[in-house]
């Protein structure tokens, strides 16, 4: 986003013509649209964080409960985040294998 000023080796008066002044308000308000965008960008993205760190510390505050309120679907995947594997007959759970998390 930073440009090289470029110099024609022609000394500076202290004032600048219109042609020069327009083109620079041009360029200077060019580099504040991008900055802007890139503002949002990033109010964007540390909405996002805040949104997953509030779902993490619900997770981590009391993981019964989240599983109580979850979709089927979060409950699946929080099956798969702790359990390696069911052996199922006739609906009821024979034996279970725990996932060795973070290598313990």
């Amino acid at each position: 986003m930073s440009r090289a000023v470029s110099c024609a080796c022609i000394p500076f008066t202290g004032t600048i013509s219109d042609e020069d002044f327009t083109r620079i308000r041009k360029e200077l308000q060019k580099d504040l649209s991008e900055i802007s965008d890139e503002l949002l960008r990033l109010e964007d993205q540390r909405e996002l964080n805040v949104d997953v760190a509030q779902e993490i510390l619900l997770f981590t505050r009391d993981i019964y409960k989240l599983y109580r309120k979850a979709s089927h679907d979060l409950k699946r995947q929080l099956l798969i985040f702790f359990w390696d594997h069911f052996e199922v007959r006739d609906g009821v759970i024979l034996k279970s294998r725990l996932k060795k998390l973070l290598g313990c």
